[in-house]
């Protein structure tokens, strides 16, 4: 539910897992195996060496053009991971209604709005330990995204039903039908939350 592509996500942290991975098995065995800390010096030096001379010798002044490549990728990841921050997290509205084709005027709702009618039908139900409103741009089309998390021993069945008649009492009372998603939940919270009631 973010400005973020799914499968960049992914594939990013593939990369970081894997390159921390080979990392951490290197450091392990550099520590746990004296031969390999032996065959590295060696490895490391034979590659000194044999390295070409972009490589070795200064190309771009007094730096070599390694260094100066080693610099751009660092640059361009940078970037990339700036990037990626300034996405993520994307997607989310405040403003739930925004019609211009009435003639009398333009309409706006704010998140706010549904929050409160929503509340208004779920906060004082024994079934639920908590709620949560929010609402996300999904393609040009605001959508809420309602959470709840269930006590021990509720079906979520029902949980997602109270749920479903409370966004179609909202639409009545907003004149509109909002495009909604349920996302019903469990854990140790609902498990430990007592059931407390005011008179």
């Amino acid at each position: 539910m973010n400005g973020t592509n799914r499968g960049l996500n992914r594939f990013f942290l593939l990369v970081v897992g894997l390159v921390l991975l080979a990392l951490g098995a290197g450091a392990i065995a550099l520590a746990a195996l004296p031969n390999v800390l032996g065959d590295w010096g060696n490895q490391a030096k034979s590659v000194a060496d044999n390295a070409p001379d972009w490589v070795a010798a200064p190309s771009v002044g007094q730096v070599s053009l390694l260094t100066v490549l080693i610099g751009v990728v660092a640059v361009v990841l940078a970037l990339l991971l700036i990037l990626f921050i300034a996405r993520h997290g994307q997607g989310r509205t405040s403003r739930v209604i925004d019609d211009r084709t009435s003639d009398t005027g333009r309409t706006l709702v704010e998140l706010g709005v549904p929050k409160s009618l929503l509340a208004a039908e779920l906060d004082d139900r024994d079934e639920f330990v908590s709620t949560r409103v929010s609402a996300y741009d999904v393609k040009g089309t605001p959508t809420l995204k309602v959470s709840v998390q269930c006590r021990r021993g509720v079906s979520p069945v029902e949980a997602a039903r109270i749920v479903t008649e409370a966004l179609y009492g909202m639409d009545e009372v907003l004149g509109t039908r909002l495009p909604a998603m349920v996302q019903v939940t469990g854990g140790f919270r609902s498990r430990s939350a007592a059931r407390a009631r005011l008179a």
